[in-house]
């Protein structure tokens, strides 16, 4: 006699990117999606890092990819390939932390990305005179940058504009280290492109050579640099699924020192604005996570301003 099948095949209708969980209290990208959603089905996916989290009244899943190139494009493509996810439908966000350069955002500042290009794959040339950086010559040019669907990203920015975004006592102690207007200013919502690879760099000169990637791509000025959207990009390409991705980062650090202190000094006071910015990254993604299910005909049953709240006055 034939078993009933332990596996049905699940359709979900948003899965949330996330890349990392932190053991313990501490905020994560993880903390506020776990608040707010109630994920009662864990599912086994072969390749991911932990089971994808399931809410079967939304549809909504949340992923953790781990942290870099090679866990997101690994836990991408696994969940892509999972026989038991049919994602021909899926909108993919990914929701989360990044730095920002400090003429363009400030700490707690959303960005919504429009395009996306690969940090890791370039020429690092020690010519004797110093190192000289160039974009890799050996792949076509839309290899190496992933541009998301403007119709997308546009309603996801209207959506987004109305979200009242977290502040903090703290972060302003840290934008005002910084001499631009705008790392000086209040959190906002924006769109930008975006830089991603697995080197965690900091600095002007690094910076400097993002602005000349960007450049030579034609989606300049970038707004944020972060560790896993062009892999996150490249799989969902792959798969044909780029078209239904957004990217929803929050500025959590800046990505030089202030003026007149060290590398070293400035990474130590990243912990500043990390929930700051995973706070304010799930106000703007939970709002358009909750417009899609709206647009579906789902009732989620979530009240967005009181669940943002809900689930920060949790911590």
């Amino acid at each position: 006699m034939a078993g009933r099948d332990p596996s049905p095949v699940r359709r979900p209708r948003v899965v949330v990117f996330a890349a990392f969980r932190r053991p313990g209290p501490a905020v994560d990208e993880t903390t506020w999606w776990e608040r707010t959603f109630a994920f009662d089905t864990p599912i086994d996916v072969r390749g991911l890092r932990e089971p994808l989290r399931y809410d079967t009244a939304t549809d909504v899943a949340l992923c953790v990819t781990g942290v870099g190139h090679v866990e997101a494009a690994t836990s991408v493509a696994a969940l892509l390939a999972c026989p038991t996810l049919d994602c021909s439908e899926t909108v993919f966000l990914t929701v989360g932390v990044a730095g920002a350069p400090p003429s363009r955002s400030t700490i707690g500042a959303v960005f919504l990305a429009d395009a996306v290009v690969d940090w890791d794959q370039k020429y690092r040339l020690d010519t004797g005179e110093g190192t000289v950086l160039s974009t890799f010559p050996f792949k076509e040019r839309n290899e190496l940058c992933k541009r998301f669907d403007p119709t997308l990203v546009e309603t996801a920015r209207a959506v987004a504009a109305r979200v009242p975004l977290a502040d903090s006592a703290a972060a302003a102690r840290l934008r005002a280290d910084y001499p631009d207007v705008v790392a000086r200013g209040d959190p906002f919502v924006a769109v930008g492109s975006s830089v991603s690879g697995s080197e965690f760099w900091h600095g002007a000169e690094n910076a400097a050579w993002a602005d000349r990637a960007c450049a030579e791509f034609g989606i300049s000025p970038y707004r944020t640099t972060e560790m896993e959207g062009f892999a996150t990009a490249l799989a969902l390409e792959r798969f044909g699924h780029l078209d239904r991705y957004l990217s929803v980062r929050a500025a959590s650090n800046f990505d030089r020192p202030a003026p007149g202190r060290d590398a070293f000094e400035s990474l130590a006071s990243d912990e500043v604005g990390l929930a700051l910015a995973a706070e304010n990254a799930f106000r703007v993604g939970v709002t358009v996570v909750d417009a899609l299910l709206a647009d579906a005909g789902v009732d989620a049953d979530v009240d967005v301003p009181h669940a943002i709240e809900a689930a920060v006055s949790a911590e």
